[in-house]
């Protein structure tokens, strides 16, 4: 049969075809938005569980705060919390393929906390930023678990130009670390 479109296959076998690889790719894409979806939701409950232990770090490691209630209270107001906070947030934004919002998030925590942290970074559960003002971690830097990093340390690019050294441009820290500025 032939329309002013061309022509048209009534085959039964041959619409029968058709339909079931239309059928199949709806159903490969449904299956891969919900890898997608799945994927993205254990990676915000594991970035929660990190925010958690960088809470606790804090606690734990700074001899300024006392216990309980007060204590938990004051680290709130820590600017190192909040910029790992926006980090944590911005962290999960890029890595469902957001670029442009956890930058805007990268710079506004700059502003409001005096820390650094690009949302590329990879930062392990535990960090805690005391007196952070300064602190700049680059975007391939990779800090380890139950990190410390005292004001103005900069895990910066190594030297050179983007395109003379892609790749891996910041450096590791291991865990258990405590990173302080010295001159």
């Amino acid at each position: 049969m032939s329309s002013m479109y061309g022509s048209m296959d009534c085959c039964a076998e041959g619409g029968a075809s058709r339909d079931a690889s239309s059928a199949a790719r709806g159903a490969a894409r449904i299956a891969s938005l919900l890898r997608r979806r799945l994927s993205a939701t254990a990676l915000a409950l594991v970035e929660l569980g990190r925010l958690g232990r960088d809470f606790n770090a804090m606690l734990a490691r700074d001899p300024a705060l006392g216990r309980g209630a007060a204590a938990a209270l004051e680290a709130i107001s820590y600017a190192g919390f909040w910029a790992v906070l926006s980090y944590r947030i911005a962290h999960l934004l890029r890595t469902a393929g957001l670029r442009v919002l956890p930058r805007f998030m990268q710079a506004a925590a700059r502003l409001l906390t005096g820390v650094d942290i690009h949302p590329g970074a990879r930062i392990g559960a535990g960090i805690f930023i005391d007196h952070g003002m300064g602190v700049v971690i680059g975007e391939t830097a990779e800090i380890g678990e139950d990190v410390t990093l005292l004001h103005q340390v900069t895990l910066g690019a190594r030297g050179g130009a983007r395109a003379s050294s892609p790749g891996k441009r910041h450096p590791t820290t291991n865990d258990c670390n405590t990173a302080t500025f010295s001159r």
